[in-house]
């Protein structure tokens, strides 16, 4: 659950983890489409629901400068839903989404962190979004063109290859992204399609040792907290909640920090003081107290934060753009002529119409 005490002023860009590309079953490839329609009908279900809360999260938004503590994590746990849906549907993993709001162990995961709005913002954000909402818009029209292909490159090889990997991976961000923005889940307008610069890339950390007795498989159920280290996570957070004294808290964190799958969660539960340990705690598995967190378990290490795209990976995305345009240039002709031709049939029917009445006075005038 989101508290309001954990709002997040500063812009930040909600990430996307995912792991490596890995093996996949050629045959859960190749029916990957009649899998989806399950969870495809459930996020219909849950998209009516989300329409509901934005718009009552609007309003609250705009009386209270950010949203509402339920419309927050209602529409959190639907973006990430839906994320992992299209991320199992775009062949990104193999592994199949489970049927709960909150699945802290599926290896496609998502983090927000809702926060303080800017009411000028939420009152034209209809508006704001239009130039994002087309280029998601070319994105996903354009991957959707050249599916087949991805497809069939996947069932040949058993996994996706790295290049395309990195493409699909970037138009899934953007895709989330805008729709935190869209949700009013964040203030950050979306951005860095094409990866993110070498710059801000976070220091990489050792991946989670896997667990005894367990498999070191994709996505597999971690310890659960970012102190897996210390034997027990929740144990060793739960030192840092209780205050006890602040270096108990802090040497929690400080130890689990290289065994998690990400040590920025444990990092930042250990802040010297029992407090900073409760606030991690408090999101769950997220950072900072946010929503969602990075992608856990044995041997996970997030192959998207940062997105480090090569140029492959980059052009890939260039033509998915391009594809994008050029099915909808198709699109706009296709439907002017059906619509010219559609004018055409109608103007005929009433010429023919018009033209009874004198077909009947010649048939029956005088002779």
């Amino acid at each position: 659950m989101w508290d309001a005490s954990t709002a997040v002023e500063a812009e930040w860009l909600p990430p996307l983890d995912i792991p490596e590309p890995g093996p996949q079953s050629r045959i859960t490839v190749f029916l990957r489409a009649l899998l989806a329609i399950p969870q495809l009908i459930v996020v219909w279900l849950l998209s009516i629901a989300a329409f509901v809360v934005v718009v009552i999260g609007w309003f609250g938004a705009l009386a209270l400068g950010r949203l509402p503590d339920f419309a927050a994590s209602y529409l959190a746990s639907y973006v990430a839903y839906d994320t992992r849906v299209e991320g199992y549907l775009m062949l990104l993993v193999d592994r199949y989404p489970p049927f709960r709001l909150q699945a802290d162990d599926y290896p496609v995961r998502i983090e927000v962190r809702p926060g303080l709005l800017n009411r000028p913002a939420v009152f034209f954000r209809l508006i704001l979004m239009i130039p994002a909402a087309i280029v998601q818009n070319l994105l996903v029209t354009g991957w959707w063109v050249l599916a087949f292909f991805s497809w069939l490159v996947v069932l040949v090889l058993g996994r996706m290859p790295r290049p395309l990997f990195e493409a699909t991976a970037a138009v899934l961000r953007y895709r989330m992204r805008f729709s935190a923005y869209l949700l009013m889940l964040t203030p950050a307008y979306p951005k860095r399609l094409f990866g993110d610069p070498q710059a801000v890339a976070e220091p990489p950390l050792p991946p989670v040792p896997p667990a005894p007795g367990r498999p070191d498989r994709e996505g597999a159920p971690g310890a659960g907290t970012g102190a897996t280290a210390a034997g027990t996570g929740a144990a060793a957070a739960g030192t840092g909640a209780a205050g006890a004294t602040g270096a108990p808290g802090g040497g929690a964190g400080g130890v689990g920090g290289p065994g998690a799958a990400w040590g920025a969660a444990a990092a930042g539960a250990a802040g010297g003081a029992g407090a900073a340990g409760g606030a991690g705690m408090a999101g769950g598995a997220g950072a900072a107290g946010g929503i969602g967190g990075p992608v856990k378990g044995p041997g996970a290490v997030s192959a998207t934060r940062p997105l480090l795209m090569s140029g492959g990976g980059k052009a890939l995305l260039v033509l998915f753009l391009v594809a994008g345009v050029a099915s909808s240039v198709v699109s706009s002709v296709t439907r002017d002529y059906n619509y010219d031709d559609d004018n055409d049939h109608v103007y005929g029917t009433v010429s023919v119409i018009r033209q009874v009445p004198n077909t009947l006075y010649a048939l029956t005038g005088d002779r």
